[in-house]
């Protein structure tokens, strides 16, 4: 049977990679996955025809070592048939909820990023 499959890029790779539960840290050859082998992996008994990378561009103002990093591992992806990248963006979000900052358990508004 053909499937297809989505990965969220930055959970995947902060799951994998900056996992406190972690007890050794792997190596950065790790970093350079070929996601449609390992769907392939995951679900051998599927015809996996399509996989769905989605990511939100890492600003260059922020590191221009990590936003190279990224595009090379995106330029990489491209090359594989069964991918399809879908970049995204962040935007600010206000929130009502119990920030752990401010120890007393009170609800308050806060703001963050999301994809």
């Amino acid at each position: 049977m053909a499937a297809g499959v989505n990965v969220d890029g930055f959970n995947f790779y902060y799951r994998v990679f900056h996992n406190d539960n972690r007890t050794k840290p792997l190596p950065d050859r790790y970093k350079w996955l070929d996601i449609v082998k390992m769907a392939r992996m995951l679900l051998p008994r599927e015809e996996i025809t399509k996989v769905g990378y989605f990511t939100v561009p890492i600003n260059r103002k922020r590191s221009e070592d990590q936003a190279d990093r990224q595009r090379a591992y995106l330029l990489a992806l491209e090359s594989l048939p069964e991918v399809e990248i879908v970049l995204g963006e962040f935007r600010r979000v206000n929130h009502m909820g119990t920030l752990k900052q401010n120890g007393t358990g009170e609800r308050e508004r806060f703001w963050h990023w999301e994809e």
